[in-house]
């Protein structure tokens, strides 16, 4: 499972706790300085500056004392006054940009926040959040539904600039501000309300149509990181707080829950199966199927966008919620996975058996509301064209079709069934030598064959399983997407998503978020 993004020893130590001058124990300790040489020689020389600034790093520190802030162009004055004159500002931020991945410092980037440096990660960690988030510290924030005043948190590091605090907590998308009250921020990691609005249970005046999707890891199964969900609250008030320019939103939170109202139209995004997933349900009036349609797309496209930016290593897929059951308010509800979509695609159907309820769903019901102007003019499935296919997808296919197959079952064969034969001479290369960094010959052939108007999944599909390869064919349903919708077509005006993590400084991997 983990086989392609660490090295995994063959090795067996069979240790003992008690004992840490057995031979086993010495066996390990070698093997992981073997380890350490490997991958320090692959990392860039520090350089003497680097170890300069490391050094210099605890005075600084000391001299800023409650607030350890400061720009990105401060740190770069700073250095070149007291250390080097000479460094030039490129070379500052990459030596900048060593010292965040070893841990000696953090830097910040959003939407609200450019290259803010943290010259202590502990003192945010302990002195900051240790404060905010603490059970034990009488004065810590403890108000039920997670939002607290400006003063609140001022009380808690009265030492701190708090309106510059508050832009560090938006930027790791720990707190939220919501600008149309003003003073009023929301923390989701801390709300202690449960249960609350997580299905629709009331009475309707009114006919509404229903929909939604589930967001789970294509690849495994498991619970999504924890804290993840807290970050897609955080994300999900943002980007009201922006949409609601005249009061028409609002947005209520819970633990592994929320709630949006928004332009008429209602929708809930709860965290469900033990954290495998994050279900975004929408219910709107019969006369709003495009703008529900729209919503949806908004905010998976948020949630995907902050995936992307926190986990960018993780693959996900969307299954989708039987609109019939979620109408009639049916629990469980039953869940249409892509292969569903495929293998009645490739029957020429155009409606899903739900075996729940004993009746069919048909696939513009699912998908988009019952919206035919949408559904007539988006992508279905086989028909979505490879150049949609995303990073992740390529690199799992290029992992899978690479290796050269003893029956020739690889890469050159596809290449060959379509239509490609001139790549086959240029990548089938094998002159002995080792190169990790080899382009990768399935991804130069999916992006050769993606200028093709006519180079769809389904035909990928299909020529993978004529070769034999229904390892990667099955992979492809997986991951691929069910319908793409055309946001443009309709002349509606769309929901703008948002995420305010920009950069892989955000990603959960940085030493402020372990």
């Amino acid at each position: 499972r983990f086989g392609n993004d660490l090295q995994i020893s063959e090795k067996l130590f069979v240790l003992d706790a008690g004992a840490s001058g057995s031979k086993d124990m010495k066996l390990l300790r070698n093997h992981l300085q073997e380890i350490r040489s490997q991958i320090i020689s692959t990392c860039a020389p520090m350089t003497h500056l680097c170890e300069k600034i490391i050094s210099t790093l605890p005075s600084w520190r000391k001299i800023n004392g409650p607030n350890q802030l400061m720009s990105l162009q401060q740190f770069v004055y700073d250095v070149q006054e007291h250390l080097n004159p000479l460094a030039s500002e490129n070379d500052l931020r990459h030596i900048a940009q060593q010292l965040h991945s070893i841990g000696e410092i953090n830097i910040m980037q959003s939407e609200t926040v450019q290259d803010v440096v943290l010259l202590d990660p502990r003192w945010l960690c302990s002195n900051v959040l240790g404060k905010v988030l603490s059970v034990e510290n009488p004065k810590a924030l403890h108000h039920y539904r997670g939002r607290y005043t400006i003063e609140d948190i001022q009380r808690l590091v009265t030492d701190s600039d708090v309106e510059e605090l508050i832009q560090i907590l938006d930027a790791m998308d720990i707190c939220a501000r919501d600008l149309s009250s003003g003073a009023m921020v929301d923390i989701p990691a801390l709300i202690k309300t449960d249960n609350l609005h997580r299905s629709w249970t009331d009475e309707e005046d009114e006919v509404l149509i229903y929909g939604g999707v589930r967001i789970v890891p294509v690849e495994h199964l498991t619970p999504f990181p924890c804290g993840i969900f807290h970050k897609v609250q955080v994300n999900l008030c943002r980007w009201i707080h922006q949409q609601s320019t005249e009061g028409d939103a609002d947005i209520r939170l819970w633990v592994n829950g929320s709630k949006i109202m928004n332009r008429g139209a209602e929708l809930l995004v709860l965290l469900v199966n033990h954290g495998q997933g994050i279900e975004v349900q929408v219910r709107g009036l019969e006369t709003e199927k495009i703008k529900c349609c729209l919503l949806l797309d908004s905010v998976c496209s948020t949630i995907d966008n902050l995936i992307a930016t926190t986990l960018p290593g993780l693959l996900t897929g969307k299954y989708y919620l039987s609109p019939q059951q979620l109408r009639e308010h049916h629990e469980p509800v039953m869940v249409y996975q892509p292969r569903d979509f495929f293998r009645a695609q490739s029957q020429k159907e155009t409606s899903l058996t739900n075996t729940m309820g004993g009746y069919k769903e048909s696939f513009s019901s699912i998908l988009c509301f019952g919206c035919l102007d949408v559904y007539s003019q988006g992508s279905l499935g086989m028909d979505i064209h490879v150049s949609d296919l995303n990073l992740l997808t390529r690199r799992k296919l290029s992992r899978l079709l690479d290796p050269p197959d003893p029956m020739g079952k690889d890469w050159c064969l596809l290449a060959m069934n379509l239509g490609l034969p001139d790549l086959v001479a240029k990548y089938n290369t094998n002159n002995g030598t080792q190169n990790y960094f080899l382009s990768s010959p399935v991804h130069a052939l999916l992006q050769e064959w993606s200028n093709a108007p006519d180079s769809t999944v389904g035909i990928l599909m299909s020529k993978l399983r004529e070769l034999g390869r229904r390892d990667a064919a099955d992979f492809l349903v997986k991951a691929s997407s069910v319908f793409k919708i055309n946001l443009d077509a309709n002349g509606q005006e769309a929901y703008a998503s948002s995420c305010n993590s920009g950069t892989s400084y955000n990603s959960i991997s940085s030493v402020v978020s372990r």
